[in-house]
C-alpha cells in the first residue's frame, strides 16, 4: 500500500511540474504579445509627437 501511496505523490509531483511549465509557458507568450502591442502603441504616439525638421 505504501508504494501505491508513493508512486500517487510522484505523479502529482511530475502533474504540478508540468502544470507549472505551461503556465510559465503561457505566461511568457502572453508577455511577449503585450510588449508588442505596447510597442506599437509607443511608435503610434511618438509619431504624433515627431519633431518637425528643417
Amino acid at each position: 500500500m505504501s508504494a501505491d501511496v508513493a508512486r500517487h505523490v510522484q505523479l502529482a509531483i511530475v502533474a504540478t511540474e508540468e502544470g507549472a511549465a505551461a503556465a510559465f509557458a503561457i505566461n511568457t507568450e502572453v508577455l511577449k504579445e503585450d510588449i508588442a502591442a505596447r510597442s506599437i502603441s509607443l511608435n503610434r504616439l511618438a509619431g504624433w509627437r515627431k519633431p518637425r525638421s528643417g
